[in-house]
């Protein structure tokens, strides 16, 4: 557990540096574990070009994303819940999209769900900075964040990240 926070906050790593993302994400989901409950949790994890990257950051990015993954199958209450996380490279972009089964996100607020402290969780649930924070973060990479959501359906977000 020690090295899994060691290796997911890499506090003294605040330069722009070599990393790879795969490894992040593995430090993530080894912190995150104990959340998953009941989840299937499937990888998809395509070998990696090393990127120069923040790479906290990233791992930030990583536990955001897949938090909101769980909390959206837990208010759908569904007992089937599953999330995908895969890596794969497109052009010289690295790429990292989580997929899951949960309540969805309603079309009149997709456009929202960037805007910092704009949240549908409960008061004491949710802040509404999460997903502000992963723009900025993905911003910070000269990235790209996308999201396609139905409602009851799932979501599935997919970040792009240039390999430069």
């Amino acid at each position: 557990i020690v090295s899994g926070l060691r290796n997911f906050s890499r506090l003294d790593e605040v330069e722009f540096q070599k990393a790879n993302i795969n490894d992040g994400i593995e430090s993530t989901l080894i912190l995150i574990k104990s959340k998953l409950n009941n989840i299937k949790l499937i990888k998809n994890l395509s070998e990696l070009p090393m990127i120069n990257c923040y790479p906290s950051k990233l791992n930030q990015l990583f536990m955001n994303l897949i938090d909101n993954a769980i909390s959206a199958i837990e208010e759908k209450g569904t007992n089937d819940g599953e999330i995908t996380i895969s890596t794969y490279t497109e052009n010289n972009l690295v790429c990292f999209k989580i997929t899951d089964n949960g309540i969805g996100i309603k079309n009149e607020i997709l456009p929202k769900i960037f805007d910092p402290f704009f949240t549908t969780k409960d008061v004491g649930k949710g802040t509404g900075l999460g997903l502000s924070i992963c723009r900025g973060i993905v911003d910070a990479h000269k990235g790209t964040i996308t999201v396609k959501s139905e409602v009851n359906k799932g979501t599935e977000l997919i970040v792009k990240i240039p390999n430069n």
